[in-house]
């Protein structure tokens, strides 16, 4: 995404509900853009559980794959694929969800909806669109989505279940340089794309300070159990500390990126461009900075 082309998946997914006898509807977004949403009955009074999942993925191109990245393959007795991670993993255990309720005839105390949109990768127009013109199709008491899920160990058994409770906010920066323009056979010292450079250098040093918030704090002291002997007792270190975290143990948790990640603000240079001709010097460069800020900065 984009293009997105979600009407091809949502076709697939009503094929199966057809099969099924699940009543279902195809909902149009945009061109060639469709979310899908299922309902199967309950006999109880209780409000619906949802079941959500996108089913467009980040495009692929520029990226070294070691296989078709639109072609889901086994290795290793793992499927490698572009999205079975982000979301259609969890879209295909939703359908398959559903599917073994239906076929099954557990007695349900409420509906369960089943939902695969659009678009979740550049705004949510899919799920927008059903909350504006179809709000009663996705209303539930609780809803399972990505962002939690099963962690397996080496050995392919379950190591435990994550739920998460929060999320950081994402947010863009725009770093543009500029600098006098002119023939490249007689430099500048003020180059746009050296400045831009410099100071992107200097983004790549820096880390920003770790900070352990509450419920990161509950969760280290959790999954300490579960952990090698080394992670598990950095990780009880820094739940127990007050104020900054233990040096050696923070850096044990730093050696992980996940980890890492959970303790602070993250900003890193994603996408670099800059001049127009290769014998010209460069008037401008551009680079885009991401970050994703704890819930509380």
């Amino acid at each position: 995404n984009p293009p997105g082309n979600e009407a091809r998946a949502a076709a697939i997914g009503a094929a199966r509900r057809n099969e099924a006898g699940i009543p279902f509807e195809v909902v149009e977004f945009a061109p060639g853009r469709h979310n899908l949403v299922a309902r199967l009955k309950g006999s109880g009074p209780e409000a619906p559980l949802l079941l959500l999942a996108h089913t467009d993925v980040v495009g692929a191109g520029g990226q070294a794959w070691s296989s078709s990245p639109h072609q889901v393959v086994e290795k290793d007795g793992f499927l490698v694929g572009r999205g079975v991670f982000d979301d259609l993993g969890m879209a295909s255990v939703s359908l398959e969800v559903i599917l073994l309720l239906k076929r099954s005839g557990a007695p349900l105390r409420r509906d369960v909806i089943l939902a695969w949109t659009g678009d979740e990768e550049s705004g949510g127009a899919g799920i927008v669109h059903l909350l504006k013109t179809r709000p009663d199709s996705v209303k539930a008491a609780l809803a399972l989505n990505e962002g939690g899920g099963l962690v397996l160990a080496e050995d392919g058994t379950l190591k435990m279940v994550e739920v998460q409770t929060a999320e950081k906010t994402y947010q863009d920066f725009e770093v543009v340089a500029r600098g006098p323009t002119g023939h490249s056979s007689v430099p500048q010292a003020d180059n746009a794309i050296y400045r831009l450079s410099a100071a992107l250098a200097r983004l790549g040093k820096y880390s920003f300070p770790a900070r352990l918030l509450p419920v990161t704090r509950a969760y280290f002291a959790k999954r300490a159990a579960l952990e090698p002997p080394d992670l598990a007792k950095a990780m009880l270190q820094v739940s127990a500390s007050e104020g900054e975290s233990p040096a050696e143990a923070l850096a044990v948790l730093d050696a992980n990126p996940s980890l890492r990640a959970l303790l602070r603000t993250t900003c890193v240079a994603t996408v670099l461009a800059g001049g127009t001709r290769v014998n010209a010097l460069p008037a401008e460069a551009r680079a885009n900075v991401n970050c994703r800020i704890l819930p509380d900065e």
